[in-house]
């Protein structure tokens, strides 16, 4: 990450601590959203997206994607909401009961959709801190 990225990063999540994700901006809400995801997927896999707070604001994180125009990892992000037959619950806490009552067929597909993701994760890191940049 730049200087430049990171004193804006800084910034961002210093607002984020101090007046909560609703009062971000759009862009910091986008950063934060899609990096929530890039991080999960990169310290534990899909999985750990749902069962922190990064999928709180996982419509935020999609509408990211899109305007970041990375449909390959929104396809993906997609087969792993799938998984929550009713949708995807908005608690962390209504999220991991549903988790943990997955079985072997779920767990292939967040192994395929990790596979998937660690192919596309550099490509969306570019994208992103170009488009912060630019913003």
């Amino acid at each position: 990450m730049t200087e430049d990225l990171r004193g804006k990063w800084e910034s961002a999540c210093d607002r984020l601590s101090n007046l909560g994700f609703d009062n971000l901006t759009e862009v910091e809400q986008l950063w934060i959203s899609v990096r929530g995801l890039i991080d999960s997927v990169q310290n534990g896999g899909i999985s750990s997206y749902f069962y922190n707070s990064f999928a709180d604001h996982l419509t935020e994180c999609q509408r990211g994607l899109e305007i970041l125009g990375i449909s390959e990892v929104k396809v993906q992000l997609e087969r792993a909401c799938s998984l929550f037959s009713d949708g995807v619950p908005a608690t962390g806490e209504a999220r991991n009961q549903v988790i943990g009552a997955w079985g072997e067929d779920a767990e292939a597909t967040l192994d395929d959709v990790d596979v998937q993701l660690d192919k596309l994760l550099p490509q969306l890191e570019i994208k992103l801190d170009a488009y912060i940049l630019n913003s």
